[in-house]
């Protein structure tokens, strides 16, 4: 009986072994010319569902294909996350979980970093050449709210600074901060998804 009870706790740590030897996701390298993540994905065939996880929110991604049998390519430009972000790979009843830190995004792709100018009982943004997304970055490190909030906010406030009210071209002018009360009024799922959505909209125009 004993001997059963052994080979049967050996027989059950063998198989979690080969469990988990049969799935795999790694970073092969990122292009940030092409804004093209590659990976090593080892998980089963099919069509699996990917998902970035960034500022605490879990996003649905659709530009990806398997190259393959072991490869994943990801459409993931630069400014939408960061070294605290994850991507997570899903199938069947498989997650694989694989984190961006090691991904560094050259200087010459960041721009100028904004400022946040208080002048006057004001505060004012000054972009310097940098993106709504490290617009939203700095503000997040100031208040707390996500990424994806801030934008929103910055954008409804400012809606005649940016190109046609598109919130994909923003100009480099002063703008207004926007008040915690309109931020926490944002529901950071939402504005996730409406960025989101703005740039599936850009990318089909483009």
């Amino acid at each position: 009986m004993v001997d059963m009870k052994i080979s049967g706790l050996i027989l059950c740590v063998l198989t979690q072994s080969v469990l988990a030897s049969t799935t795999h996701f790694s970073i092969i390298k990122y292009d940030d010319a092409s804004q093209l993540l590659l990976t090593n994905l080892i998980a089963p065939m099919g069509q699996g569902q990917l998902y970035l996880q960034a500022d605490g929110i879990l996003i649905k991604l659709e530009r990806f294909s398997r190259v393959g049998e072991h490869q994943l390519r990801v459409h993931l430009p630069c400014d939408e996350f960061d070294v605290t972000d994850s991507l997570f790979y899903r199938i069947d009843d498989v997650t694989l979980t694989l984190s961006l830190a090691s991904i560094a995004c050259p200087p010459t792709q960041i721009g100028g970093a904004p400022r946040i100018i208080y002048q006057n009982g004001l505060c004012v943004i000054d972009p310097k050449g940098s993106t709504l997304w490290q617009v939203g970055m700095r503000l997040k490190e100031l208040n707390g709210y996500t990424v994806y909030q801030n934008m929103y906010a910055i954008f409804l406030l400012n809606r005649e600074s940016f190109i046609g009210e598109d919130i994909n071209k923003m100009r480099n002018e002063l703008m207004h901060c926007p008040s915690e009360e309109l931020i926490s009024s944002i529901e950071k799922q939402h504005a996730a998804s409406l960025f989101k959505e703005a740039e599936k909209h850009r990318l089909k125009i483009n």
